[in-house]
């Protein structure tokens, strides 16, 4: 079946916000919207009342559409979310992960470079779709799935450092051993660990990246 044409304008514009080619602040036009995306009004209003709701615009009426910034209180609220549900789903629904998949990108891991970034942050969205698709609760996933869209933008946002790159290779190859050796209490002490890592770094990022 082919995707709504409110499907449709809201894949286009979440993908550009993550993508950071509609950035934090830039007011939105709709015409703009409609050309580019070649559908009518109606679904592109659909669409960012959605985005609404997602926290990825503010709809200002009489004024525009503009694109919500990341702030620091964001990056606790999106680790705070990861930080409760993956490691509980490392604890409780360990059975249910593909190990062959897994071992995959245990391969892919080690074999990368640190000056691909686009692949390691490929590598990055595998690994943890790979752990909370294997969960049973819908409602769990729905959670993970909207804050990894936001964690993607902040990743854009904060950019990166071959330091920190190499330390979260690392850290995801410890939670795989656990994963393969069936440890999951292992596997989620490790999970918390590379997510304080990546919470810090982030916040580190940020920072050095905004005006004094």
């Amino acid at each position: 079946m082919a995707p709504s044409l409110r499907q449709v304008a809201y894949d286009a514009i979440k993908d550009k916000i993550i993508a950071c080619h509609f950035a934090p602040g830039d007011i939105i036009s709709e015409g703009i919207l409609i050309d580019e995306i070649n559908v009518s009004r109606t679904p592109i209003r659909e669409a960012l009342r959605q985005l609404e709701q997602e926290r990825f615009v503010r709809i200002l009426p009489k004024k525009g559409v503009i694109v919500t910034d990341i702030s620091l209180a964001d990056i606790n609220a999106i680790f705070e979310v990861r930080s409760l549900i993956e490691p509980h789903i490392l604890r409780e629904h360990l059975d249910n992960i593909d190990a062959a998949a897994i071992r995959g990108l245990r391969r892919e891991f080690d074999s990368i470079t640190l000056a691909d970034k686009e692949v390691l942050y490929g590598l990055d969205d595998a690994f943890h779709q790979a752990i909370y698709r294997a969960c049973s609760n819908p409602y769990l996933v729905s959670a993970l799935e909207q804050v990894y869209a936001q964690n993607q933008r902040l990743r854009v946002l904060s950019g990166s450092v071959a330091r920190r790159l190499e330390s979260s290779n690392a850290e995801h190859n410890r939670i795989i051993d656990a994963i393969l050796a069936g440890d999951a209490a292992g596997a989620a002490d490790a999970m918390v660990e590379h997510l304080r890592n990546s919470k810090a770094a982030s916040f580190d990022q940020l920072m050095s990246r905004r005006p004094a």
